[in-house]
């Protein structure tokens, strides 16, 4: 697994996560949990059924777990959904935002399916 090569893929920190967590075995640890993570299935859930305080739950979720993970793409773009719907009712932008999710979102777990992590 080359976490170098992912951090770059994904638009991470890979200096970032290793002064957090000394260990390439246990970076990658974490990083494969991500997959069976909930907070982004609770996230498409909550935009489908338009149900903004369990999308701003989840978004936030995400952004702490992209966040911990120096998975620095996933988290400006969760950071923004997140600030959103903070006031729990959606704008003109939200849905943008959830899609620049999804696909930073999509590209991590890309990136974890191809080896690159």
């Amino acid at each position: 697994m080359d976490l170098q090569n992912f951090y770059q893929k994904v638009g991470g920190n890979y200096a970032e996560i290793k002064s957090r967590l000394p260990t390439d075995k246990l970076i990658e640890r974490f990083v494969l949990m991500l997959p069976k993570e909930p907070c982004f299935e609770n996230l498409k859930v909550g935009m489908e059924s338009q149900d903004w305080k369990a999308a701003f739950a989840a978004s936030h979720t995400l952004k702490g777990v992209a966040a911990n993970l120096s998975l620095t793409a996933l988290y400006n773009s969760a950071n923004l959904l997140t600030e959103d719907l903070r006031s729990g009712t959606p704008t003109p932008n939200t849905q943008q935002y959830f899609e620049q999710v999804k696909k930073d979102f999509e590209n991590v777990l890309a990136a974890i399916n191809e080896g690159a992590a």
